[in-house]
């Protein structure tokens, strides 16, 4: 014989079952959830510090541009790679504001000593597809296109953008 108080016991026993299960997809589906939300917060760090190099080396390429025309015996050459290089630390970065000093800098390097300098046309227009990139690329070109082009000189500290020396013929 069916009792009331089996049919109660029969149905509150699957409905503990039904949310016993319940939690168990629950758990799933936040550890899901619990992943993805892992997976953009790194992705946002790595961003993030990305940028954060990208802009402090900027600066640091900025304040060795200042160093070498600060120092006595000026060194042009570097302090125009110093720039340019700061300036492509910049195009990859987020943070575009120190752009406009280091605009000024190089606005300040060419306008006193664009007698002085003398780059390749190689070098010349490696300096001009980096400045091509950046936010102030129209003013940049301009300050560029003063610049003095030689094929048959090579300067004095030879022309050096990253590091590496470009050779010119003779």
């Amino acid at each position: 014989m069916v009792t009331y108080l089996g049919i109660i016991v029969s149905a509150l026993s699957v409905l503990v079952v039904v949310l016993i299960g319940w939690q168990i997809v629950s758990l799933r589906m936040l550890e899901k959830y619990r992943k993805e939300i892992k997976s953009i917060v790194d992705n946002s760090i790595q961003e993030s510090i990305k940028d954060y190099n990208c802009t402090v080396s900027a600066i640091i390429h900025q304040i060795e541009g200042i160093f070498y025309m600060g120092l006595p015996e000026k060194d042009l050459d570097r302090a125009l790679d110093a720039f340019i290089e700061a300036i492509d630390n910049l195009n990859n970065a987020k943070n575009k504001e120190p752009i406009g000093g280091l605009v000024d800098y190089l606005e300040q390097l060419l306008s006193e000593n664009q007698n002085l300098l003398k780059v390749s046309n190689n070098t010349k227009n490696k300096y001009i597809d980096i400045c091509k990139k950046s936010t102030e690329s129209e003013k940049i070109m301009n300050l560029l296109d003063k610049l003095n082009t030689s094929q048959n000189q090579y300067n004095t500290n030879g022309d050096n953008i990253y590091g590496k020396d470009v050779t010119v013929n003779k």
